[in-house]
């Protein structure tokens, strides 16, 4: 005899789980085709959806049924504005990537410097902004 594993879950379009119905660790999947998820509580309590990227004229969770808001790193291709790829970082979209514009499209770099901490840099037309102090030692590579 086989035992099934099913995790929390919803076929609602939109509706994401509460961090006060999920242990820590515990994993919930929305399972509606125009807003599939897998969410997971960290160990600050908060919700964090880890792919995919939701793909849509309208930012994900914009109209919610669960709980509101989105994860930091949560991407959205907006197909309202040319499929541009744009990244959540707490506060708003960072648009990373656009069709047409400049033939240089900024993009997020992961540089993994530290262990346990966000490194990151945004590449522009050839020059680094990053929230960090990067010296004289970085060195990255374009297409």
């Amino acid at each position: 005899m086989t035992n099934t594993i099913q995790f929390k879950r919803t076929t609602l379009l939109d509706k994401r789980p509460v961090a006060s119905g999920l242990a820590l660790g515990e994993p919930a999947v929305v399972l509606h085709q125009s807003s599939f998820g897998i969410f997971l509580k960290d160990s600050n309590g908060d919700v964090r959806k880890i792919g995919p990227t939701h793909v849509g004229a309208n930012a994900p969770n914009t109209y919610f049924v669960g709980s509101s808001g989105v994860s930091i790193g949560e991407g959205w291709v907006d197909t309202a504005n040319s499929n541009a790829l744009k990244i959540w970082d707490g506060t708003g979209w960072l648009t990373v990537s656009s069709a047409g514009g400049s033939s240089f499209d900024p993009y997020i770099v992961d540089f993994g410097l530290d262990i346990g901490s966000v490194d990151y840099g945004l590449v522009t037309d050839g020059t680094i902004a990053s929230s960090e102090s990067w010296g004289n030692s970085l060195s990255y590579l374009t297409n």
